[in-house]
């Protein structure tokens, strides 16, 4: 399985989440692991369930992206596994249902004392 997300952009909070093996390394995102990242284990968690389940319900395209803002937020989520296989990124455009896949993943991170805008 693979799961690896991006969310940040200039002059805001980054982050980046990649499960490695049974832990998911979370990042403000520098683009090399830190000594400061922070590691949530994933197996057996009901909270990363919940995660799986939203991801196999994803029907995400491929591209949104806004044309008339230079500067914001960015996101990017490729994840792989039993009944998904999502390569999605935008630049201040979401899919409809960006913030309740924050949401769960808040949860999830939650444990880490860690909470993504």
């Amino acid at each position: 399985m693979t799961f690896d997300f991006y969310l940040g952009g200039y002059g805001r909070d980054t982050y980046r989440l990649k499960l490695e093996g049974s832990m998911l390394r979370c990042s403000e995102y520098m683009g090399v692991p830190s000594e400061n990242d922070k590691f949530v284990n994933v197996d057996g968690s009901k909270d990363w369930e919940m995660v799986l389940v939203f991801l196999k319900t994803c029907a995400w395209q491929k591209r949104y992206y806004d044309n008339f803002i230079c500067d914001g937020t960015q996101w990017e989520l490729k994840a792989k596994g039993v009944g998904f296989n999502i390569k999605s990124y935008g630049s201040n455009s979401y899919p409809d249902n960006f913030k309740e896949f924050v949401a769960t993943i808040n949860k999830l991170l939650a444990v880490a004392g860690i909470r993504i805008a």
